[in-house]
C-alpha cells in the first residue's frame, strides 16, 4: 500500500508538465504564422524560435541556484514556480492580445515579438523548479518514477497542444485570445493545485544570505566544479539534443519536400512553385501527414513513458543505464534509417513515432540521475545542477541551428537526410554515454514518506 501511495504522490509531482508542454506546443504551432501575419519576412520569421535557448541558457541555471538557496517561508521552489506561472500568464495574455493592443502593423509585431521573448524567460522561471520540486519531494526509490511522470504528462500535453491548434488556422491574430486562455486556465488549474497539495518546509541555512548576482556566479562556476557523475551526464545530454534539435527543424520540411516532393512558394521567385501547382499542394500534403504523425508520437511517448514508470513500480526495473541507453540507441538507429530507407510516407510514420522513444528517455533520465546524485546531501543543489543540464541543451539548440541552415541552404532539399543521418551519429554517441553513467540508486526499505522537503529548520 504504501509503494502504491508513492506512486501516486510521484505522478501528482508531475502533472504541472501537463500544461508547459501545452504551452511549448501551441507557441510552436503558432509563432511563426502570427509574425508573418504581422509583416515579419519569413526568413526572420523562422529565426525567432532561436531565442528559446538563448534565454534559457542563462535563466536556467541561475533561477535553478537561487532556489536551492531560497529560504521563505513558503519553501524553495514554490514561489518561484508561481512566480514564473503569473509572468507566463501576463505575457500569454499581451501576445494574445497583441492585435487589439497595437494601432498599427509595426507595434503590433513589436509587442508580439517582446511577449514572445518575455514568453520563453518566463517558462524558464518555471520549468527549473518544477524539475527540482519533483526531484526534492520524491519518495526514496522514485526519482526515476516522478521524471517519467513527467515525460507522460508532457506527451499528453503535446497532444492537447495539437488538438487545440487542429481546431485554429495558427495565422489569424483575431484567434489569440481563445487559444491562449485554454492553455493558461490549464496551466494555472494544475499548477496552483499541485503547489498548494503539497508542502515544502523552511529552507534555512547558516551565513548570509547570497545575493543575486552570486547566484549568477555560482550556476556558471557549477559547469567547471561538476563532479564526473554529473559530466557524464551532460555528455550524454549535449549529443541527445544535438540529435533532437537537427530532427525537429528539418521534420516538416523531410516529410514535405523529400517523403511528398513538394515545394515551397517563395514571394521573391513566385514561378518556382506557384499557388495551387502539384509541388504547392504535394508540400501542404506532406505538412498535414507531419503533424497528424506528431499526434500519434504524443501518444506513444505518453504510453512509453507510463509504461517504463510501471516496470518500476513492480520492480522489473532497477537501474537507468540499460533502458536510457537502448532509447537513445533506437533513437540513433531511426534516424539513421531516414537516410537510408525509402523515402516514403510509411518511413515518416515510423521514424517520426519512434522518435517518441529517444524524447521519452531525455525528458526523464537525466533528470532524474540529478535528483539521485542529490537525495541525500545536506547541501542540495538540486536546482542548480537542473539549471546545468539545460545550458547543455540550450548550448546544442543554438549551435545545431546554424549547422542545420547551412546544410539545407549549401544543400537544399538534397540536405536534410544528410542533417537526419547527421543527427542518428550524435544519438549513437550519447548512447555510449547513458551506458556508461553513474547510477546512484540504493537498496533503500520501502517506507512511509512524509511528503515533505527534506530540509527543516
Amino acid at each position: 500500500m504504501g509503494d502504491f501511495k508513492n506512486y501516486c504522490y510521484a505522478a501528482l509531482l508531475a502533472a504541472p508538465w501537463i500544461g508547459v508542454q501545452t504551452i511549448w506546443a501551441t507557441e510552436f504551432g503558432i509563432l511563426e504564422g502570427i509574425l508573418k501575419a504581422y509583416g515579419l519576412p519569413q526568413s526572420l520569421a523562422s529565426l525567432t524560435w532561436i531565442f528559446g535557448p538563448l534565454t534559457g541558457f542563462f535563466v536556467a541555471p541561475v533561477v535553478g541556484a537561487s532556489s536551492d538557496s531560497c529560504q521563505s517561508r513558503f519553501g524553495r521552489r514554490r514561489p518561484f514556480i508561481i512566480t514564473g506561472l503569473l509572468l507566463t500568464i501576463l505575457f500569454s495574455l499581451t501576445f494574445a492580445f497583441s492585435d487589439s493592443i497595437g494601432p498599427t502593423q509595426p507595434i503590433k509585431l513589436a509587442i508580439a515579438f517582446v511577449s514572445f521573448i518575455m514568453l520563453d524567460i518566463t517558462i524558464n522561471i518555471m520549468q527549473t523548479p518544477l524539475r527540482a520540486l519533483g526531484s526534492d519531494l520524491a519518495p526514496h526509490g522514485f526519482q526515476v518514477a516522478v521524471q517519467l511522470f513527467a515525460a507522460f504528462f508532457q506527451g499528453i500535453g503535446g497532444c492537447i497542444g495539437f488538438l487545440i491548434m487542429k481546431n485554429f488556422s495558427h495565422a489569424h491574430p483575431q484567434e489569440l485570445p481563445a487559444v491562449f486562455l485554454i492553455v493558461m486556465a490549464i496551466n494555472l488549474f494544475l499548477i496552483s493545485f499541485v503547489c498548494l497539495v503539497v508542502k515544502e518546509k523552511q529552507y534555512i541555512k547558516r551565513g548570509p544570505k547570497p545575493g543575486a548576482f552570486s547566484s549568477m556566479s555560482n550556476a556558471f562556476k557549477g559547469i567547471l566544479n561538476m563532479d564526473k557523475k554529473l559530466a557524464i551526464v551532460c555528455a550524454a545530454e549535449f549529443f541527445s539534443w544535438a540529435a533532437l534539435f537537427a530532427w525537429w527543424p528539418s521534420a516538416e520540411s523531410w516529410w514535405s519536400e523529400n517523403l511528398y516532393g513538394g515545394c515551397i512558394y517563395d514571394e521573391a521567385r513566385p514561378s518556382l512553385c506557384p499557388i495551387g501547382s502539384p509541388g504547392y499542394l504535394a508540400n501542404d500534403n506532406g505538412a498535414t501527414a507531419y503533424g497528424n504523425s506528431g499526434i500519434y508520437a504524443n501518444l506513444v511517448q505518453a504510453v512509453f513513458s507510463v509504461t517504463l514508470s510501471s516496470t518500476l513500480y513492480f520492480g522489473i526495473l532497477k537501474k537507468v543505464n540499460i533502458p536510457y541507453f537502448l532509447c537513445l540507441a533506437i533513437g540513433g538507429a531511426i534516424l539513421i534509417y531516414s537516410k537510408i530507407g525509402a523515402q516514403s510516407e510509411q518511413t515518416g510514420y515510423i521514424v517520426t513515432i519512434l522518435m517518441a522513444i529517444p524524447v521519452s528517455a531525455l525528458n526523464s533520465f537525466p533528470f532524474a540521475l540529478v535528483g539521485k546524485y542529490n537525495e541525500d546531501k545536506p547541501a542540495n543543489e538540486t536546482g542548480l545542477q537542473m539549471g546545468i543540464l539545460n545550458i547543455f541543451i540550450c548550448m546544442l539548440q543554438i549551435l545545431t541551428t546554424f549547422a542545420v541552415s547551412y546544410l539545407t541552404s549549401a544543400y537544399g532539399q538534397m540536405g536534410i537526410p544528410w542533417t537526419l543521418f547527421g543527427a542518428g551519429i550524435c544519438f549513437g554517441i550519447a548512447a555510449f554515454f547513458a551506458l556508461i553513467v553513474v547510477d546512484a540508486d540504493k537498496d533503500i526499505p520501502d517506507i512511509d514518506f512524509d511528503y515533505s522537503l527534506k530540509y527543516s529548520k
